[in-house]
């Protein structure tokens, strides 16, 4: 009985933190946002969009905001390496691409001086 009780308890465990981690973003998913935000920049500058304006930007907010929260989570000065080389790739392929790229490299300044002034 206390096996089964033991088993029922850790496979809950299990389940909470596969749920848990599925929703946790990291410098892996930067450039799945990078790319929904550069996308929908574009969606939003052609003539007939493809999708209706506001859905568009408000993926791009969630994009942005998602993006943000996973730069800010950075704790060290070298973690933020990977999240740089993802935005410099942006940076290198021009059109909006470019722009996201720019944008995110603030981000990451921004996260970099914080980091700097905490002695991390």
């Amino acid at each position: 009985m206390k096996n089964l009780k033991n088993l029922v308890l850790f496979t809950v465990l299990f389940i909470v933190l596969s749920v848990v981690s599925a929703f946790a973003d990291g410098v892996k998913d930067m450039s799945k946002y990078m790319w929904t935000w550069s996308t929908m920049e574009t969606v939003l500058h052609e003539v007939n969009p493809s999708v209706p304006p506001v859905e568009a930007e408000n993926l791009i907010i969630d994009s942005m905001n998602r993006l943000n929260k996973i730069i800010a989570a950075i704790a060290t000065l070298e973690d933020l390496i990977p999240a740089r080389k993802i935005a410099n790739e942006f940076l290198s392929m021009g059109g909006f691409e470019e722009e996201v790229g720019a944008a995110v490299n603030r981000m990451i300044d921004r996260q970099e001086k914080f980091l700097q002034a905490h002695n991390q």
